[in-house]
C-alpha cells in the first residue's frame, strides 16, 4: 500500500520536471541558406528557419557554421507570434576530430574523372578546332594570289569567288568562336579542379575540421510559430564581369552577351538560393558600401581631355603651363611642344583653368567628356603687358620763391652776373 502511494507520487512530480527542463533546454535547429549576396571580395549569406515553439525561453542551435565567418559580421533577427523577445546572441568554434578518409578518398575520385574525362575531351576539341584553323589559314594564303590573276583574267566567275570567300570567312568565325567558348569551359575546369584540390590539402594537413555554432536565445509568451533569420558575411567569395560582342551576319548590328563568373571556397552549398551580385565593397561592419562602376570597351576604357598651348603671335607651343580641373586636384602640366593630357575621368561636363606666368589666365568652360573618349581642347595664349610697357607720368614740383630772398641780391658785394650765379648754390659756371 505504501509502494502504490510512493509510486502516483512519483508519476505526479515526473512531469513538471520533465516541462522545466524542456523550457530551457537548448534547439539544435535547421536554418538552410536562403540567400546570398555576393561581393567583389566577399559575401552576405542569408539563413532561415521556422519553427513551432511552445511558450517560454529557448535556445536555439545553430551548427557547423563555416569557422571563416566574420565574427562581429553576425545579426540575428526574430518574428512571428506575439510576444516574443530577442535575449541575445552568442558563438563558438567547435573542433571535430573525424576521420577524413572517406573525404579524401572522394575528392581524389572527383579530380581522377575531371583529369581523365573532362579535360581529355575538351583538349581534343580545342585541338580539333585550332587544326581547323590552320586548314583554313592555309587554304586561303594558297589561293588568294591565283585567284586574284583568274578573277584578272575572267577564269573564274566574281560571284561565285565572292561566295566561297563568305563561306570560308564565316567558318573562320565559326571556328575562333568554337575555340574561345572551349577555351572558357576550360578554365573553369581548371578552377573547380583548383578548388577540389585545396581541400583535400586542407583535409591531409588539418587531421580534422572547426566549424562554428552560433546559439541566438528568444523567449515567447505563447506557442506557436517563429520565423528566425541569421545573417553573416563570409571571405573567400568573389564575382567578376563577363562580356561577350559578337558581329551579326550581313547587318551593322553587335549582340553583347553579358554574364557573371562567381567563384566561393567558404565550404558552404550555394544550391537552390537567391542569389545578388553587388559592385559595391561592404565593411565588416554595418556602414554602407561604396559603389562603382563598371566600363564597358574594347579594351580598357580611359576617359579624359588633351590639347596643346602655343602663343597666338608666334605659333610657339608653351611650355610648362598649368591646366587644371576646376574644383579638383586633377591637371597635367604641357611638355615641351605645348602638349598635356588628363586621363583618368568619369563621363561629366568639366571646367579648365589654364595658366602660365607669362600668359593671362584662361578658363574653358562646359567640356564634355564621354566613356572611352578623350576630348580635344587646344588654346592659343596671349602673353601678359610687360611693366615697362606701362605709361609712367611724373610731376614735378617747385618751392616758392621768396621775394625777400630775391630782393636781397642787390645788396649782394658782386659786380657781373657770373659772381652772383657763382655765390647760388647747385650752380656751376662755366
Amino acid at each position: 500500500m505504501h509502494i502504490t502511494k510512493l509510486a502516483r507520487t512519483i508519476c505526479a512530480v515526473l512531469p513538471v520536471l520533465l516541462l522545466a527542463v524542456s523550457v530551457y533546454a537548448a534547439d539544435d535547429i535547421e536554418a538552410p541558406i536562403k540567400s546570398v549576396t555576393v561581393y567583389l571580395d566577399r559575401a552576405k549569406i542569408t539563413r532561415t528557419a521556422e519553427l513551432d515553439l511552445t511558450k517560454g525561453d529557448h535556445n536555439l542551435l545553430i551548427k557547423k557554421l563555416p569557422v571563416d565567418a566574420i565574427e562581429s559580421s553576425f545579426r540575428a533577427s526574430v518574428a512571428g507570434v506575439e510576444g516574443i523577445t530577442l535575449l541575445g546572441m552568442s558563438h563558438q568554434i567547435e573542433r571535430h576530430l573525424e576521420d577524413p578518409q572517406e573525404k579524401i578518398a572522394d575528392l581524389e575520385k572527383q579530380i581522377k574523372e575531371i583529369n581523365q574525362k573532362t579535360k581529355l575531351v575538351l583538349s581534343g576539341q580545342i585541338e580539333s578546332f585550332q587544326r581547323q584553323k590552320l586548314f583554313l589559314q592555309t587554304l586561303i594564303m594558297g589561293s588568294s594570289e591565283n585567284t586574284a590573276k583568274e578573277v584578272s583574267k575572267g577564269i573564274v566567275d566574281v560571284d561565285q569567288w565572292e561566295k566561297a570567300y563568305d563561306f570560308v570567312g564565316r567558318k573562320v568565325r565559326e571556328v575562333n568562336d568554337s575555340i574561345l567558348s572551349y577555351s572558357l569551359e576550360m578554365e573553369k575546369i581548371d578552377e573547380k579542379l583548383q578548388l577540389l584540390n585545396d581541400q583535400l590539402n586542407s583535409i591531409r594537413t588539418a587531421g580534422g575540421k572547426s566549424t562554428r555554432t552560433v546559439q541566438v536565445d528568444i523567449s515567447i509568451e505563447k506557442e506557436g510559430k517563429v520565423y528566425l533569420s541569421l545573417e553573416y558575411i563570409i571571405q573567400n567569395a568573389s564575382w567578376k564581369p563577363i562580356y561577350d560582342a559578337r558581329f551579326i551576319d550581313k547587318s551593322n548590328k553587335v549582340n553583347l552577351s553579358y554574364y557573371a563568373e562567381v567563384s566561393q571556397r567558404t565550404g558552404e552549398g550555394w544550391n537552390d538560393v537567391k542569389l545578388t551580385l553587388s559592385t559595391s565593397r561592404p565593411s565588416q561592419g554595418t556602414s554602407p558600401g561604396e559603389f562603382r562602376p563598371w566600363l564597358l570597351g574594347a579594351a580598357a576604357p580611359s576617359a579624359g581631355i588633351f590639347g596643346t598651348l602655343t602663343d597666338i603671335e608666334t605659333g610657339e607651343p608653351i611650355v610648362n603651363a598649368s591646366v587644371l580641373i576646376v574644383g579638383t586636384k586633377m591637371g597635367s602640366f604641357t611638355n615641351q611642344d605645348g602638349f598635356y593630357s588628363i586621363g583618368s575621368l568619369i563621363p561629366a561636363i568639366y571646367n579648365l583653368k589654364i595658366s602660365s606666368v607669362e600668359y593671362e589666365t584662361m578658363i574653358v568652360s562646359d567640356i564634355p567628356v564621354q566613356y572611352n573618349a578623350f576630348t580635344e581642347i587646344s588654346q592659343q595664349m596671349k602673353r601678359k603687358v610687360a611693366e615697362l610697357d606701362r605709361t609712367i607720368k611724373v610731376t614735378g614740383k617747385q618751392d616758392i620763391i621768396d621775394r625777400f630772398e630775391t630782393e636781397s641780391i642787390s645788396n649782394r658785394p658782386v659786380q657781373t652776373v657770373d659772381e652772383l650765379l657763382e655765390q647760388v648754390s647747385r650752380v656751376d659756371v662755366t
